[in-house]
């Protein structure tokens, strides 16, 4: 309730707290995003697509939402490459809006 949007990370089903997040979203007509990264299966492409939905949807505070350690060990590693990669370009936009180059 606290962030304007979430992304939720998931292997193949969108199951248990995961996808008791995605209902509570959609009860709450949040904006949410879902990345299985079964499809996504580079970090940097799951930024790309969590980038975008942050622009979409003017998002300040971004929830991140996953499966368990224990239910899917990879999980963490892919999770925080992908927001480490979403960090960075985030600080490489900012940088460049502060020199006045415009986004691309």
């Amino acid at each position: 309730m606290d962030s304007d949007g979430t992304v939720i990370f998931f292997l193949e089903l969108l199951k248990g707290g995961a996808r008791l997040t995605r209902n509570l979203c959609a009860l709450e007509k949040r904006p949410y995003l879902l990345i299985d990264t079964h499809k996504t299966l580079e970090p940097r492409a799951a930024a790309r697509e969590i980038m975008e939905f942050v622009e979409r949807h003017a998002i300040r505070v971004l929830n991140v939402s996953g499966a368990r350690a224990s239910r899917w060990p990879a999980g963490y590693e892919f999770v925080l490459a992908a927001m480490s990669e979403c960090i960075h370009l985030s600080t490489k936009e900012h940088s460049l809006a502060e020199e006045g180059v415009p986004p691309q």
